[in-house]
């Protein structure tokens, strides 16, 4: 089987070195200590050559070596069930696009692996997961040329090196689907470990395939997907990367300024009024405007009830067409106003042709 060695040992008529008895049957083993002797078998003539001078034999393994290719043919093996599973089809699916270079990765993803020299490998961050895929067991590896400059080089001379990342894929570097999250699901060592036998290690086309038909090496996007960030009304601010703080400022605050698609979001605070009418220290958001580019313009402001919100897009009030349908929905050519009325909560969103949603409620 090109996996295991043996060795055959041939017992020769009449140069045995004990007296052989026609129809004896005999003890083949080994002897560790006078007083024990391990049988591997019992035999009478099992091994009978159909020569007149050889009359048993004796066959012992002795080595068991498995090649790379053998590795990769029994995991595609054991894992084919994956291959026609519509679940995993659809988990794997909702994960997020690769970014095609190293700076748009941001903190939604981590360092996963180095595969060589400035080959450098990302998974879906355990925060991200948390926030958008949080049923789902899969993660992926995205992976990227990227000569990094060397310790105490200039802002400018990364900010270069990040430009010149380059995406990998089709090749035996690529990244790929993996089965599970590297840091609780086990089988995911095994999931690498056959990206190294299928792909690098047997050096063969066909096995890198097979693997690839069960953890697709996926091509990447420029339009990167982010985890939201949340802002409630106290306000208590939950950023991008997970982290939390209550600021209690008053007045007009930029909360977004992306210069690199000319996106800008502010907020409006309030002072909130006690139980018996006298204003407190503490503040509420009561107002928020989104613009990108000066082609889109959103406003959304607490109504003077605070039950309810007023909804202008581009300088037009929609308040009342947006609560008189419940399946409101406003495109224009630069920005594209809907209703969300899922988990009893009335919500406004707005997306923008850079794919940003801003999505505003009532607390």
């Amino acid at each position: 089987d090109e996996e295991t060695a043996y060795v055959r040992y041939i017992y020769q008529k009449g140069q045995m070195q004990w007296p052989y008895k026609i129809g004896r049957e005999t003890e083949i083993g080994y002897v560790k200590t006078p007083s024990t002797v391990f049988t591997v078998t019992v035999t009478d003539k099992s091994f009978d050559l159909k020569e007149a001078k050889y009359l048993e034999s004796f066959i012992s393994e002795v080595s068991r070596n498995t090649t790379s290719i053998q590795k990769c043919q029994k995991h595609v093996c054991k894992n084919s069930r994956f291959i026609n599973n519509f679940a995993y089809r659809s988990e794997i699916q909702q994960l997020y696009n690769c970014p095609c270079t190293v700076g748009q990765l941001g903190l939604q993803w981590m360092f996963s692996e180095n595969r060589g020299q400035d080959i450098y490998c990302y998974a879906i961050s355990a925060v991200a997961k948390r926030r958008l895929l949080g049923s789902n067991p899969r993660n992926k590896l995205c992976c990227y040329k990227w000569k990094k400059p060397p310790g105490g080089s200039t802002w400018e001379t990364w900010a270069d090196s990040i430009a010149l990342s380059s995406f990998i894929h089709n090749t035996a570097d690529a990244g790929h689907v993996l089965v599970g999250d590297q840091n609780w699901f086990r089988g995911v060592q095994e999931n690498l470990d056959a990206h190294q036998w299928c792909c690098k290690d047997a050096k063969d086309s066909k096995m890198c395939g097979r693997f690839n038909s069960i953890y697709p090496d996926m091509d990447c996007s420029y339009t990167v997907t982010f985890a939201p960030a949340n802002l409630l009304g106290d306000p208590h601010v939950i950023t991008f990367d997970n982290l939390t703080y209550t600021m209690n400022g008053l007045g007009e605050w930029t909360l977004m300024d992306i210069l690199s698609i000319n996106f800008m979001l502010q907020a409006r605070t309030s002072q909130v009024k006690s139980s018996n009418g006298v204003l407190t220290n503490a503040t509420v958001f009561t107002a928020f405007a989104a613009r990108e580019g000066d082609y889109a313009r959103f406003q959304v402001e607490l109504s003077f009830d605070k039950k309810t919100m007023v909804i202008l897009v581009d300088g037009f009030n929609y308040t009342t067409d947006f609560y008189r349908n419940a399946t409101f929905r406003l495109a224009k050519e630069y920005i594209d106003i809907s209703r969300d009325n899922r988990f009893n909560k009335t919500k406004v969103a707005a997306l923008f042709p850079s794919n940003v949603i801003v999505q505003v409620n009532v607390g």
